[in-house]
């Protein structure tokens, strides 16, 4: 019997030193929503339809950030009730405060931040 409980504390001990040893990954709220409220960012790009440039949109809420976005041929922004920054072409920095209306170069946002 006590062999069973020392093997037992023994895996105890190992499981908590993985847990308790690895660094916790930062949380990250943000995430892409439906373009259904004014708060959200909103990101306008144009892509072809039919063979005409149309504009379209793409939205995100909460805080945090996203370098595995990628939206090309960007227009313009609206920030909402949203603050932080973003990277066009992964070089230009943009920097937006709430409620703001920006009209962007056209490239491709490669990183999000919302604070």
């Amino acid at each position: 019997m006590p062999r069973m409980f020392k093997r037992a504390a023994v895996a105890v001990a190992a499981s908590a030193t993985l847990v308790l040893g690895l660094p916790a990954a930062p949380a990250s709220a943000l995430n892409e929503v439906r373009c259904t409220q004014s708060d959200f960012l909103y990101i306008y790009y144009t892509q072809i339809v039919g063979g005409y440039k149309v504009e379209a949109k793409r939205c995100w809420a909460n805080a945090g950030e996203d370098d595995q976005i990628w939206v090309n041929d960007v227009t313009r922004l609206s920030s909402g009730n949203n603050a932080g920054y973003l990277y066009i072409n992964e070089f230009t920095g943009v920097w937006f405060g709430k409620w703001a209306d920006i009209d962007l170069l056209e490239g491709g946002v490669t990183f999000l931040h919302i604070n």
